[in-house]
């Protein structure tokens, strides 16, 4: 019986670098993480904050999806990653990168304002925990979002092509989408939320209707957000803010909706790799 081997290349030197940047980049959130489980005070000026039963579960939840982000980079650099099967690749950087492309994008002006003293003094952290987590982020998502790129080429070269987003699925996914959006801003005015959901939809449309790489990184990006900050406030507000009467099951039902927006343009986008590849 004929044994197939297969020959994987030695990953590129920028791929190598950007992934460990990436690892770099938890590496702050991950010790302040560990401080506060194992009931350390660095950062806080309200200790018993992180002291209560629904704290916890949060700081061990986020804890463990940075340490999804360092395997996601690992995956991204070293040979073992291009021999994972497609899926368990695409979907951890999906989401991941959907939640960090906002906070990259919204970065700057955030730390600056933490940096300065733009925000309350009565906060249960200290200012520069919120610089250095939500820069950490950024760097996470720069250096991940780098990385993947250069993986998928290596991977999927043909998965540049104009028509990679553009399916049923995807104008199906693309007109959920609308219809949440809709129902958001028939719920309430827009907040902080509304904008990550219509950012994300925008960005679906314009990678549909593009026809470029940048497109495709368009509907990668505004489907991961769909998803990933839909999901993210979905549990959340069930779990906490629901019970506490921050959010409205309405809300709630407009989230579930941009998650299968979400959903039907990812497997759009995955369609298209899997055609191409």
């Amino acid at each position: 019986m004929a044994v197939l081997s297969v020959k994987v290349e030695r990953p590129s030197v920028g791929r190598v670098v950007l992934g460990c940047a990436a690892v770099l980049g938890t590496v702050p959130y991950l010790v302040l993480k560990v401080s506060w489980l194992t009931g350390g005070t660095v950062g806080l000026n309200d200790p018993e904050f992180v002291r209560t039963p629904l704290m916890y579960a949060g700081n061990a939840l986020t804890g463990l999806l940075d340490l999804a982000a360092v395997v996601v980079a690992l995956a991204l650099t070293l040979p073992w990653g291009l021999r994972l099967p497609g899926w368990l690749v695409l979907f951890p950087a999906w989401v991941g990168l959907g939640l960090l492309v906002p906070i990259v994008a919204a970065a700057p002006v955030a730390i600056g304002q933490f940096l300065g003293g733009e925000v309350p003094a009565d906060l249960p952290l200290k200012d520069w925990v919120w610089a250095v987590v939500y820069g950490g982020f950024a760097w996470q998502g720069l250096a991940l979002g780098a990385a993947f790129l250069l993986y998928a080429r290596r991977r999927w070269p043909g998965a540049f092509a104009p028509r990679a987003a553009r399916s049923r699925l995807g104008w199906a996914g693309i007109a959920v989408a609308v219809a949440g959006l809709a129902g958001w801003l028939v719920l309430a005015p827009m907040d902080l939320l509304g904008w990550l959901l219509a950012a994300g939809t925008v960005l679906a449309i314009a990678g549909t209707l593009g026809r470029s790489a940048v497109a495709l990184a368009a509907a990668w990006a505004g489907s991961g957000m769909l998803f990933g900050w839909g999901g993210w406030t979905l549990l959340t507000g069930a779990a906490v803010r629901l019970p506490a009467g921050e959010i409205s099951v309405g809300h709630l039902a407009v989230c579930a909706i941009q998650v299968l927006a979400g959903v039907l343009l990812g497997l759009a986008l995955r369609r298209g790799l899997m055609h191409t590849s």
